[in-house]
């Protein structure tokens, strides 16, 4: 494997996983399951961000790991 692979895989299962952890904390935050994202206090930001992070590191693992895998088999010579 080379080094170009690596790096860009790493950077698109980054990429891939931010996309998702903002979108599905957007609509957790938004459908707001048994008030707990937001009531008439506010926004509950600890648990949007400890949302965003469990979407976040399993994606971003995932994603990174194929990419680097796909990356890699299409450089070969």
């Amino acid at each position: 494997m080379n080094r170009r692979s690596w790096v860009f895989g790493v950077l698109i299962g980054t990429a891939v996983g931010l996309i998702v952890a903002l979108a599905m904390s957007y609509v957790d935050w938004q459908h707001n399951p048994q008030g707990i994202f937001h009531n008439e206090l506010g926004t509950s930001w600890d648990l949007v961000f400890e949302t965003a992070v469990s979407w976040f590191v399993p994606v971003a693992l995932v994603a990174s790991t194929l990419s680097i895998a796909v990356l890699s088999w299409l450089s070969r010579p």
